[in-house]
């Protein structure tokens, strides 16, 4: 009797909860996922190193906002220097994303992953609200300073792109909807945005008359200048002794030095 209580109680202390059932069905599932993501990352870096030799040269699209897009939307790097870059394991439902567009789940996107902006790539508007700008053209037009992409808190994520003005230089892009929020954010609304940039576009414009008309004023002296020189400059006729003209009843006086005769009459 006692032997087989014993072995009800350690059968009793062996079985499994539907909770613990569970757990060990998910984790077998995780493992199985990290394996198959392993074994992908593995031969994505042995085609990687057969195709090294293979300098594919991608056709640069213009965005018409001052830059060059890259259809593959690859870095500066050359193809022989990028590294082989491992994709991370697949998320589980749950824990992926929700895009903001479409309210789908998804495992990874291109705004993801370059600038932390919860869009799958099928949402994805290039031209439009996901359009990129360049780091001249957004403290122009929403009047940001450089502490307000870097040191401002969180600072704005960019990519870089080869800059089409410079050829051995690059160029910081950021996405447009993220600028604007920083601006709203240091400004408040967009009304003010307009009115500072009309203060500073009036500004710019008084800058110029003042500079215009001093140009003017300088040239105006330098015309006068030059005409006070030109009267500083003119001759002084000395005349010698009158000599009386009887035929025409008048008196002529003749210049020294250039000969000059004035006539005239002496009542």
């Amino acid at each position: 009797m006692v032997g087989e209580n014993d072995c009800e109680e350690s059968k009793g202390s062996t079985a499994l909860t539907p909770a613990q059932i569970q757990r060990m069905k998910n984790n077998r599932e995780k493992a199985l996922q990290l394996r198959k993501a392993r074994i992908a990352n593995i031969a994505n870096a042995e085609k990687a190193v057969c195709q090294k030799e293979v300098n594919a040269i991608s056709r640069p699209r213009d965005t018409g906002a001052g830059f060059f897009a890259e259809e593959d939307d690859t870095d500066l790097l050359a193809a022989e220097e990028r590294p082989i870059v491992s994709t991370p394991a697949p998320l589980f439902s749950g824990d992926r994303p929700i895009c903001i567009e479409c309210k789908e789940e998804f495992n990874d996107s291109y705004l993801q992953t370059h600038f932390d902006f919860q869009v799958c790539d099928g949402c994805r508007d290039n031209d439009g609200a996901h359009a990129l700008i360049s780091r001249t053209d957004a403290k122009k037009e929403y009047l940001l300073k450089d502490c307000d992409f870097d040191k401002r808190e969180p600072p704005l994520k960019f990519v870089l792109r080869k800059n089409p003005h410079n050829m051995h230089g690059s160029m910081k892009l950021y996405l447009r909807l993220q600028v604007e929020n920083r601006a709203l954010e240091i400004f408040g609304t967009e009304e003010t945005i307009e009115e500072m940039k009309e203060q500073r576009e009036e500004a710019q414009l008084k800058r110029k008359k003042k500079a215009f008309d001093k140009k003017i004023k300088a040239l105006k002296m330098e015309v006068r200048s030059s005409l006070y020189r030109k009267k500083d400059s003119t001759h002084t006729h000395v005349f010698g002794p009158e000599t009386y003209d009887e035929n025409n009843d008048i008196y002529v006086k003749t210049c020294a030095t250039c000969s000059h005769k004035v006539e005239f009459e002496k009542m």
